[in-house]
């Protein structure tokens, strides 16, 4: 069974349309290979808003907040255009939980290396 991600679409100062909703269900899919087996808990929250800023013509500002099992994480992405923030935000969120399960493994590794490497000091009974 594959978990799912439940997430949340915040908007402000922007409508949500049928194309954004598709870039973020895309986003969502992308997060999903980063989170454990089983992990029902894991929820997104998505805010996007335009920012208009003086003398220039506005700025897309993508937050995401990702909550699961064993990590907390957020990013942030800025651009000029919407999926381009998106984008941002993703790749930067991607690459926090990449990180995340990464070290997750290596200590589950490591873990395993010291336990064969004490057994190994054993004597071997069925030799004797």
């Amino acid at each position: 069974m594959n978990p799912t991600i439940q997430y949340t679409l915040t908007a402000q100062h922007l409508i949500i349309t049928s194309d954004i909703e598709t870039q973020v269900k895309k986003v969502v899919s992308v997060l999903q290979k980063y989170i454990e087996q089983g992990d029902e808990s894991a929820r997104a929250h998505f805010v996007l808003r335009f920012e208009k800023q003086h003398m220039s013509d506005g700025m897309y500002i993508v937050e995401i907040d990702f909550h699961a099992r064993h990590i907390d994480a957020a990013a942030k992405g800025e651009k000029d255009i919407l999926i381009a923030a998106l984008d941002d935000a993703r790749d930067e969120l991607a690459e926090v939980l990449r990180t995340h399960k990464e070290k997750k493994i290596h200590f589950i590794r490591r873990g395993a290396r010291s336990v064969k490497n004490f057994l190994r000091g054993f004597p071997n009974r069925r030799n004797q």
